[in-house]
């Protein structure tokens, strides 16, 4: 019996989904849910290009997508959202991150920022200790709605309503370039949503308007502050004059000493 269990087990292997992975940039996995390589390793990663062939015509496994696919890497603006995996984070260690208010997922950019979506929605994420207003609205939009800008379009495509105050723990001392990433959603709005910005209790942007000078809507900004002295926490507060305020994302960097 343990033969044959055996000999069943080498006849049909356990079923694998494909995945891919970045190593250049520990990019986490991404699965590739449905279609199935075969039962032998028909998976060909060559120039440029993730191969899946269809190498398994007579196979009798019951997978729902029996393809053959070729895949290419996309440029970093578009949206490529992965699971990073639970981690726990030492106390003080923390020095480069990016919050991504309302996104399905984490991600990390070839500038070497991880973003880690808030709330966790799209799986494990790294524990990160962050505290924010609880009335806090989140919401998700497709980044190809957003126009061209200088910003993500996959942070600012997403966004946090009504946020007052946001409180990153946790982190190693020191000085920190702060990006703050914005975009106006509304198209029916009448007049600017005006904002208030404050970094450890001072103020550094005073009547700033979401909406640029053209008055587009997901039309991506960003707001950098350097110079930001933190000695554990780093605090945000936003008010608004007109609505709730609005942001999409804070990415953090502690600067060389």
């Amino acid at each position: 019996m343990r033969r044959w269990r055996g000999l069943r087990r080498f006849l049909h292997p356990p079923k694998r989904d494909a995945a891919s992975y970045d190593k250049t940039i520990e990019s986490g996995t991404v699965f590739l849910s449905g279609p199935r390589s075969g039962c032998t390793n028909s998976i060909i990663p060559s120039g440029g290009l993730l191969n899946v062939p269809y190498y398994y015509d007579g196979c009798t496994c019951s997978y729902p997508l029996p393809i053959a696919m070729a895949l290419v890497a996309l440029p970093q603006s578009n949206e490529q959202w992965s699971s990073w995996g639970p981690s726990e984070i030492a106390p003080g260690k923390l020095q480069r991150l990016g919050i991504n208010f309302g996104a399905p997922g984490d991600r990390m950019t070839r500038e070497g920022t991880l973003w880690l979506d808030y709330p966790s929605v799209g799986g494990p994420s790294p524990t990160v200790n962050i505290e924010t207003t609880e009335s806090t609205q989140y919401r998700y939009q497709h980044s190809v709605w957003m126009q061209g800008s200088e910003s993500h379009p996959w942070v600012t495509a997403s966004m946090a309503e009504g946020l007052e105050r946001c409180v990153i723990k946790d982190l190693k001392p020191g000085n920190y370039v702060v990006r703050l990433y914005f975009a106006e959603p509304e198209s029916t709005r009448e007049t600017q949503r005006v904002q208030t910005i404050k970094l450890q209790g001072q103020t550094v942007a005073d009547d700033f308007e979401v909406i640029d000078e053209t008055g587009s809507i997901m039309q991506g900004t960003v707001k950098k502050f350097a110079n930001i002295q933190v000695q554990s926490n780093l605090t945000l507060k936003l008010s608004s004059t007109d609505g709730v305020t609005i942001i999409s994302g804070i990415e953090i960097l502690r600067q060389d000493p």
